[in-house]
């Protein structure tokens, strides 16, 4: 069965602000349960936020963050979304990290190998991509941490890029104009940094390569010309 990762936020409010996450199986009828009488009983920041609502004369909107298949890892996705949030600087106010309620776990190489194999191949909705963005922008928390950039620089030293990454970095590069900002921020990033032997070294044997290269080119293109120029002396003979 089919798991729903969903988001409730006030429908007055816009941009969205969300308020809380949760999974359903029934998204139909999820939004309703949140404002029913016996839910309301619970003393959680949660039902105060609803009951607000409600006395406002309004009831909480719901959209779908996400959906988990059958086979899916579903507790993983509601943490994930409640993290992101959280970073981003939502009021969320969820009690917990999610996934059942579980507070603070982290999910099982098992559980990651799950949710992994359930989103391979899996299609973002159209627009996902620019509406984090826009979520993203400005927002606090976004910046990475250096244990999570050190954690990425691990994992990508001596990867090699394959051809269709590399063929869609350049597509993606196509008419890029960089500003005079990043110019700066690159700047201010290069300043006094200084390479290691075994950088220099690559970059030696780099250099070496592409003048090695242009030497062949130039070589080619001197024997074209001796070739067009002995052409035009037999023609004219």
């Amino acid at each position: 069965m089919v798991a729903y990762i969903y988001g409730l936020y006030d429908p007055r409010v816009y941009p969205i602000v969300w308020r809380y996450v949760g999974k359903t199986v029934d998204i139909g009828s999820r939004a309703r349960g949140h404002c029913i009488e016996s839910s309301l009983r619970e003393k959680t920041h949660k039902v105060a936020w609803v009951k607000s609502l409600l006395r406002d004369g309004v009831t909480p909107a719901i959209k779908v963050l996400e959906q988990v298949p059958d086979e899916g890892d579903w507790e993983t996705a509601e943490r994930e979304w409640i993290k992101l949030f959280r970073e981003i600087g939502y009021p969320l106010t969820n009690t917990t990290d999610g996934g059942e309620g579980v507070c603070g776990t982290s999910p099982s190489p098992e559980s990651n190998a799950k949710r992994s194999k359930s989103l391979k191949g899996k299609k973002k909705p159209p627009g996902f991509g620019a509406h984090l963005s826009k979520l993203l922008k400005g927002k606090p928390g976004h910046k990475q941490t250096a244990a999570t950039r050190r954690k990425i620089s691990v994992r990508n030293k001596g990867r090699k890029k394959t051809d269709q990454e590399r063929r869609n970095q350049s597509i993606a590069a196509r008419g890029h104009v960089v500003s005079e900002q990043q110019r700066r921020d690159i700047s201010r990033t290069l300043t006094g940094r200084k390479h290691t032997v075994a950088t220099k070294q690559k970059m030696s044997v780099s250099q070496t390569k592409r003048r090695g290269r242009e030497q062949e080119i130039h070589a080619l293109e001197e024997d074209e010309i001796r070739t067009r120029i002995a052409r035009q002396v037999e023609l004219a003979w």
